[in-house]
This record gives structure tokens, C-alpha cells and sequence, in this order.
């Protein structure tokens, strides 16, 4: 768990220092939970058939443990890019409050991703229109 948690830090730093953009970090992070889903599916379905039986039921909740792991890399992604939303001025702390909590609950994470996807996406498209001084 210290080594992802680490990873996720060098990664907001990273981030931090070379401005990355928000909406590509975004972007990497949804695509990230969305290839992740057969994973899951597969892990839920092991864990049930680890779990009938008593001397599997450690392996069940070794798995749990590394979905979770994988669920707070994912979601830390997607946290940085909220974090610089904010620090960009596209969104307020506020509004993206109920998207970080959601990073972290199972499912309800890709549907958060997508929507502050989409969301993050139109309040960009304003910005980055060129004028060409015409």
C-alpha cells in the first residue's frame, strides 16, 4: 500500500511541476477504469468462488485488498486532474468535492470519471479557442 500511495505522490508531483494538462490526465484516468472493469469482474467473480470454502477465504480478501489497491491508484489519477481543474480555474473545490469522494467507491468510480470527463471537456472547449485575428 506505501508503494502506491508513493507512486500516486510522485505522479501529483510530476504533474504539478510539468502543468500537465487536466483534461488529458482526465482522459488517461478514465480509460484507465474503464480497461480495469474486466479485471474486476474477473477478481469479484475468483473472490465468490474463493470464498466458498474456508480454506480459500484468505486468497478472497488478499484479492479484495489488491482491487482495492488498484482502485486508489486509479482514483488518485483522476484526483490530480481534479486538483489541477481547480488550480487551472476551470472548476471550484467545491464542485469537485462529490467527484473525489467518488473516486473511491467501487463502481461509482468510472460513472464520476466519465461525467467530470465530459464536464472538464466543456469547460475547456471555451478556453481554448484560438483567435487567429479575423
Amino acid at each position: 500500500a506505501l508503494s502506491f500511495s508513493n507512486f500516486s505522490f510522485i505522479c501529483f508531483l510530476i504533474c504539478i511541476i510539468k502543468k500537465c494538462d487536466p483534461l488529458v490526465l482526465a482522459k488517461t484516468a478514465m480509460v484507465i477504469k474503464l480497461i480495469q472493469i474486466p479485471a474486476y469482474i474477473g477478481i469479484f467473480v475468483l473472490s465468490i468462488l474463493l470464498i466458498i470454502t474456508i480454506f480459500t477465504f484468505g486468497f478472497a480478501i488478499a484479492l479484495f485488498i489488491v482491487d482495492c489497491l488498484c482502485l486508489f491508484v486509479s482514483g488518485m489519477l483522476n484526483v490530480i486532474a481534479m486538483f489541477l481543474s481547480v488550480k487551472e480555474r476551470y472548476f471550484k473545490l467545491g464542485q469537485c468535492i462529490p467527484y473525489i469522494v467518488f473516486q473511491f467507491v467501487f463502481c461509482a468510480d468510472l460513472i464520476s470519471s466519465v461525467l467530470f470527463y465530459r464536464r472538464l471537456k466543456k469547460a475547456v472547449a471555451p478556453c481554448s479557442v484560438v483567435d487567429n485575428g479575423v
